[in-house]
């Protein structure tokens, strides 16, 4: 089943254009302080990144590939909007990615939410 990619175009309030050279589509955004790519290759896979200059940059402030098996979208009090990440095999939350978008429209980037309830268990 391919990705919900209008969940990625609603968070990010952009489209996504054909990738050329290559197969796959991608996504162009600037929150105001960061430009945002977002590659999807037709595989399930996402390759983000976001770098203070526009164009392509050998370390960019950020770079993850994500091979996902579904986008969720929710809202965090306080911040805004969250677009969810889901990895491929997996419904454990702390592999989990999520990017936040405040009200500013400043977006950023987590690489594990939630909590992992088995080590808290053995804790106690």
């Amino acid at each position: 089943m391919p990705l919900p990619l209008e969940k990625i175009e609603e968070f990010f309030a952009a489209r996504f254009e054909p990738f050329s050279p290559g197969p796959g589509r991608e996504l162009r955004c600037f929150d105001g302080y960061a430009h945002w790519s977002v590659l999807y290759d037709d595989r399930q896979c996402l390759f983000i990144t976001a770098d203070r200059d526009a164009g392509a940059s050998a370390l960019p402030v950020v770079e993850i590939a994500a091979f996902c098996s579904r986008v969720s979208g929710s809202y965090a009090g306080g911040v805004g909007p969250v677009l969810i990440l889901h990895p491929n095999d997996t419904e454990e939350t702390t592999h989990y990615l999520a990017l936040t978008k405040t009200q500013a429209g400043r977006i950023s980037l987590s690489t594990s939410v939630g909590t992992d309830t088995g080590s808290r268990g053995a804790e106690q």
